[in-house]
């Protein structure tokens, strides 16, 4: 369980409650805590393949238990699942990607009851070299891209996926704040670098286009035998794809940029070349102002994992602002917000960090 204390306000979902409440699950009596998430407090129940994933989503962040976050994002996670998995599918199907399926749901605790994947790693996850594949890189961007496409201007998303609640608090504690942390650390071009995350921010405010993700990053794909699983939806949100395409970038360029392997730095570029090479491919809403949004979420991420306020667990936790290596994050970060001159498909070739 996890060792920081709760709000006395919150009740812990345990074993007990999760038989009295879903007493038709005839599982083994286990109840294994999970890793790996920030947001949410996750346990296996049963024995896979016989077992369950239990989700609880408090009205916090679980590892920041002091930073409220709206409760309500396990009832978009469910929607979100539901609406892609009911028959005839949302999306064409795709043997390579797989997607949780909702088993039951209590409101009233914040719980979601979703299909296991087993213990399977998240892509990128000490190492594991495995996932780095151009064709899963494919497979992947061409999911992405049917799930913004297929949900373009679409009526019923908009008026009841508008998770407008994730994006205020992604204001906030993310695009605000890393313009504060600019101007506190005096980093070169402060000023304009918090006047284009403020803008980038009141950009993913606005009204959406499609279903996006919302959360796409290596700790939400899951390595299986056969493909990559999508997990973790309740950031999910009628948006900007530009969200979901620069995230995966940010989080990509991290694990290359602090990886000392030649080889894995390798997979991780033909990963993402595949999947911009698919994304890309026939596809009219990814346009210029688009990519241009999504290279500046992809600083901002950058900027929030090394100034911000997810620095704790990232890649440069520890570093002093003027590590060098945070120094060469930083700047590449700063790049990518003003937009100086970058491309999402030569972020990686050759890795360089372009001057001013």
């Amino acid at each position: 369980m996890p060792t920081h204390t709760l709000p006395l306000t919150f009740d812990l979902f345990n074993l007990e409650k999760a038989q009295s409440v879903f007493s038709n699950k005839a599982l083994p009596p286990i109840w294994t805590p999970l890793s790996g998430g920030n947001l949410n407090y996750v346990w296996r129940w049963g024995i896979f393949p016989n077992s369950v994933i239990v989700k609880q989503t408090p009205p916090f962040i679980a590892a920041a238990p002091k930073h409220p976050f709206n409760q309500d994002r396990h009832h978009f996670e469910r929607q979100a699942l539901t609406f892609l998995n009911t028959p005839p599918p949302s999306l064409p199907h795709n043997p390579q990607i797989h997607l949780p399926v909702v088993l039951a749901h209590d409101a009233p605790s914040a719980v979601l009851v979703l299909s296991d994947f087993g213990p399977s790693p998240a892509l990128g996850s000490a190492n594991v070299q495995a996932g780095f594949d151009p064709v899963l890189g494919k497979n992947l961007g061409l999911f992405i891209k049917e799930l913004h496409l297929s949900t373009l201007k679409n009526k019923y998303l908009l008026l009841n996926h508008n998770n407008c609640t994730v994006q205020e608090t992604r204001f906030e504690i993310q695009y605000r704040f890393i313009g504060q942390q600019a101007l506190t650390h005096k980093l070169p071009h402060a000023p304009e670098i918090q006047a284009a995350a403020h803008h980038l921010g009141e950009v993913f405010l606005q009204e959406g286009i499609c279903l996006i993700m919302g959360d796409l990053w290596p700790a939400s794909l899951l390595v299986l035998a056969q493909g990559l699983a999508v997990i973790d939806w309740e950031l999910s949100h009628y948006g900007q794809p530009a969200q979901d395409v620069g995230h995966l970038a940010a989080h990509l360029w991290m694990l290359y940029h602090r990886n000392q392997n030649p080889h894995f730095r390798m997979r991780i570029q033909q990963f993402w070349q595949g999947f911009i090479e698919m994304y890309f491919y026939q596809n009219p809403v990814f346009d210029l102002n688009q990519q241009l949004r999504a290279i500046q979420h992809l600083g901002a991420e950058i900027m929030a994992r090394t100034i911000g306020a997810f620095r704790s667990g990232s890649a440069y936790e520890g570093l002093s602002v003027h590590h060098p290596v945070q120094q060469e994050a930083l700047q590449f970060a700063t790049n990518c917000l003003l937009e100086n001159d970058l491309s999402l498909q030569q972020m990686f070739s050759p890795f360089h960090i372009p001057y001013f």
